[in-house]
């Protein structure tokens, strides 16, 4: 009956959504160049090389004897960025790197922003490279905390020899890549879209930048322009960037979908990390 109930809901306010998407055509059309302008910009080339990359890895680290263990998992989620963190877990436990249980605790720590993303969008928005460094360094100590207390586990299968020439493995890769892709640009600026219709009646410009950063990470970075001082940029960018936005915890859901890992590790490493990562800026911030 709960679940009846919700679909009705759900699809009372998806009707609604696609009635005012058909009353303002021209409006959104305009946002959806917007957005596409903005993703190819500055999301698509700071992570499609980092995911291909990221795959090769895994594939590759099949035919050599590396320990898979969450050292591994770590500096890949780092060199990677989210959600391709994630997604790095999944393979490894699809290609039985890891068991049920260790992906689970290890999700947790894997949500990293791409480092190319955070120099370059996030400098133009704070344009100042001492607190960008301190926003970068309490992301990475806030995750490195829940690494730490994360039981580290051996892989279950180090010696699974894959007999793909480079060539058709690097074509899977891009392939794996173009879907993640997908999912991102598609997630994205359908919650791109309706942070417009949420807010539009939300003249407070602080709550008006919180809802929709917590909406759509591209939009609520770029809204921090309109602030003027960079330490509330920071902490909004360290919430954004930590916590993940609910578009990036439904492209989560959406790479987990087809596995038995929980969804529910990733979402408490998300609260632990940003309630670290903003303790620790807040003390690098007094020195």
């Amino acid at each position: 009956m709960k679940k009846t109930l919700k679909s009705i809901i759900i699809t009372i306010y998806l009707c609604l959504i696609l009635l005012y998407f058909i009353l303002n055509y021209n409006f959104i059309i305009n946002k959806i160049l917007n957005y596409t302008n903005i993703f190819i910009n500055n999301i698509f080339p700071s992570t499609f090389i980092f995911y291909i990359m990221s795959n090769l890895i895994i594939e590759y680290s099949n035919n050599i004897n590396i320990k898979i263990n969450k050292l591994y998992v770590f500096i890949l989620s780092i060199l990677s960025g989210f959600p391709t963190g994630v997604n790095n877990i999944k393979e490894l436990y699809l290609k039985n790197k890891l068991d049920i249980n260790t992906s689970n605790k290890y999700i947790m720590f894997t949500h990293f922003p791409n480092i190319i993303f955070v120099l370059s969008t996030c400098m133009k928005i704070i344009n100042n490279r001492n607190i960008t460094i301190k926003l970068l360094l309490s992301l990475f100590i806030s995750n490195f905390i829940i690494f730490i207390f994360c039981k580290n586990k051996i892989s279950l299968n180090n010696n699974t020899y894959n007999n793909n020439d480079f060539s058709k493995i690097l074509s899977n890769s891009i392939k794996k890549t173009i879907n993640i892709i997908i999912i991102i640009y598609g997630t994205s600026i359908f919650f791109y879209l309706l942070s417009f219709i949420i807010t539009k009646p939300i003249n407070n410009i602080y709550l008006n930048i919180l809802i929709n950063g917590l909406i759509d990470l591209s939009k609520g970075i770029y809204l921090l322009n309109l602030l003027n001082n960079d330490y509330i940029k920071s902490i909004y960018l360290l919430l954004f960037l930590s916590f993940g936005t609910i578009s990036i915890h439904i492209q989560t859901k959406s790479i987990l979908q087809d596995t038995s890992i929980n969804y529910n590790y990733y979402l408490i490493g998300r609260i632990i990390s940003t309630t670290i990562s903003i303790l620790i800026f807040i003390i690098l911030s007094l020195h």
